[in-house]
């Protein structure tokens, strides 16, 4: 190997030897994801606790909303990174994920009562720069949420075959 990244570095490829692993059809999680080949194609899916814990995050999410009351934005921004990491995984959820960032911003000058932006002509004078500690839940949250849990109603994290033998 050594030999081999000596020649593509020489040829302008970066190659970094300590991330390499030996070839697996099998080769364990990378990057968030375990990545397998069989005989329907190469497919990626992600870990079990990171499964279960985008499943709990989820529902607690639906309790917050279901409460009434606003939701912490910090939480809310925490459980939308761990979405958006899954996206690389499941690219079938990003637009499920739209309502977290409607939420999230919809404290701002510009936003309708649904989180989107609004035109206006100026700015307010006033500070907007601050985000509140808590958000109040768009509409869409909901819905969101629940079409997400029901994407991740498996016990089991699904395939996602990313390079089928046929189609």
């Amino acid at each position: 190997m050594h030999t081999v990244s000596t020649r593509l570095a020489y040829l302008g490829i970066q190659v970094a030897l300590r991330k390499t692993r030996p070839p697996a059809q099998h080769p364990g999680p990378w990057s968030g994801a375990m990545v397998s080949s069989d005989h329907v194609g190469i497919g990626v899916k992600a870990t079990t606790d990171k499964w279960l814990k985008t499943k709990e995050q989820l529902r607690t999410t639906l309790q917050w909303i279901d409460s009434g009351g606003p939701i912490s934005r910090n939480e809310l921004e925490s459980f939308r990174g761990s979405l958006v990491y899954l996206q690389r995984t499941y690219p079938a959820i990003t637009p499920y994920v739209k309502g977290f960032h409607l939420t999230i911003d919809s404290w701002r000058w510009n936003r309708d009562a649904e989180g989107w932006i609004t035109p206006s002509p100026m700015k307010p004078k006033s500070n907007a720069n601050s985000p509140p500690t808590h958000v109040t839940p768009v509409p869409r949250l909901w819905d969101d949420v629940v079409s997400l849990l029901s994407l991740f109603a498996s016990e089991d994290p699904r395939i996602q075959y990313v390079r089928a033998k046929t189609i």
